[in-house]
């Protein structure tokens, strides 16, 4: 075979080498286009089931503390993109500060193995300033040679509407609670009551005879009348256990609100300037009618009134320009109705955070012994509950207490006849 023969042999063999390596990069380029294209269906499938399930992702590279986040996390949020460093920083930033130490707590037991599966209950802070409910889901995908974990990967769900309606149904859990609790203590007041009304009667009855056959001058004349008051003082506290006690339904009249307050006032008006308080009170005519028993209203107003008063006195010996009890009465609209809203507000001594819970439960007082039943704002409670409406008592210690009383207005109450 001649040189030239030799040399063109060659060349086809190498042509044919060049052809097969072209056909296998073909077939490689042909098998990345089909990996990358399953890639981004795979990618494709995870976005949308992470859509159906309400979730977003989150993947967490401990070495160089880079956290990412799902785009919708922020939306959800409402930031923008670039708002939210992507780093522990970052999600520390706007992450509850009274919630950090769980988290911390959660996820060091899953990196040291104690267990499987992260899982944590947390609040974000959206941009408006509202705290969100998040629960987070985590699992160590990555570790080092050491068995380190190295990558965190999780996913995040909004639980802010099952949080809320969590809250709702323990504070409907409390108020039944209440409510059975102040029904099986109604019963014995109410057996307490028939007991003590008829004796407690006989003795004033007893002392007037003592009265009108003594002289006003003599020992037994103020003796007589001292028991008299305290009688009466008994026979008052036996008038409240009964109405507390009571399970009737008052007959219900429409009344304006500005004129029950004003009998109201005409009654403890004396004694709070008296005690050098100043009262600030704001309850225009014009305020929508209310149906109820205006009676009924009275006494739970008298009865805040009155705390007040006490409360004021208690942390202020005499007169004192922040001596104030403020009276105002708005309406306020909720779930569509409209309520005929009161707010009184004392500066005096509040009520301690640990028992401000329990101020509406039959029998409980802050007052010592001697000066107070403990039933006023229970009975008060029960009041204004019968009338559909709500009672909330805000309060701080050494500084403040807020009463706010909500009472439904009347449906076209223009065409109620007042007889006014």
């Amino acid at each position: 075979m001649s040189d030239e023969a030799a040399t063109r042999e060659q060349l086809f063999d190498e042509l044919n080498k060049l052809r097969d390596r072209v056909a296998e990069l073909e077939a490689d380029r042909t098998k990345a286009w089909e990996t990358d294209e399953a890639l981004r269906e795979s990618e494709e499938r995870l976005k949308l089931a992470l859509a159906g399930a309400d979730e977003g992702l989150w993947d967490w590279s401990i070495p160089t503390e880079e956290v990412y986040f799902t785009p919708d996390f922020v939306e959800r949020l409402g930031y923008e993109p670039d708002e939210i460093e992507s780093s522990v920083g970052g999600w520390k930033g706007i992450t509850h500060p009274d919630d950090l130490s769980s988290i911390r707590n959660d996820l060091i037991d899953l990196m040291k193995g104690r267990v499987q599966k992260y899982e944590n209950e947390h609040r974000m802070r959206a941009k408006n300033g509202e705290w969100r409910w998040f629960l987070d889901r985590g699992k160590v995908v990555e570790s080092d040679e050491n068995g380190r974990a190295v990558r965190i990967l999780g996913t995040y769900v909004d639980i802010t509407n099952r949080k809320n309606a969590e809250e709702a149904l323990r504070e409907l859990q409390a108020e039944s609670v209440r409510a059975a609790h102040l029904a099986s203590v109604g019963e014995l007041a109410a057996g307490v009551a028939h007991e003590i009304n008829n004796p407690i009667n006989s003795v004033i009855n007893l002392a007037q005879i003592l009265i009108n056959e003594c002289g006003s001058k003599t020992l037994e004349y103020d003796i007589a009348g001292r028991i008299i008051r305290e009688g009466e003082r008994i026979a008052n506290i036996v008038t409240s256990l009964l109405s507390f006690a009571s399970q009737r339904s008052d007959e219900k009249v429409p009344f304006h609100l500005h004129h029950v307050m004003s009998e109201t006032l005409a009654l403890t008006k004396t004694q709070v300037r008296k005690s050098g308080i100043a009262l600030r009170v704001s309850t225009p005519e014009n305020l929508p009618i209310i149906r109820g028993n205006p009676q009924r209203i009275q006494q739970v107003f008298l009865n805040i009134v009155n705390n007040a008063r006490q409360a004021l006195n208690e942390k202020y010996e005499g007169a004192h320009e922040n001596k104030i009890l403020d009276i105002s009465s708005d309406v306020v609209t909720a779930n569509g109705i409209s309520y005929v809203r009161t707010t009184f507000y004392d500066t005096g001594t509040g009520i301690a955070r640990d028992i401000k819970d329990k101020v509406l439960d039959p029998f409980f007082s802050t007052k010592p012994a001697g000066k107070g039943t403990g039933l006023g704002l229970s009975v008060s409670h029960g009041i204004v509950s019968d009338h559909r409406g709500r009672i909330s008592v805000e309060s701080k210690e050494g500084e403040y207490t807020k009463v706010v009383i909500e009472l439904p207005a009347q449906v076209n109450n223009e065409k109620e006849n007042l007889g006014r």
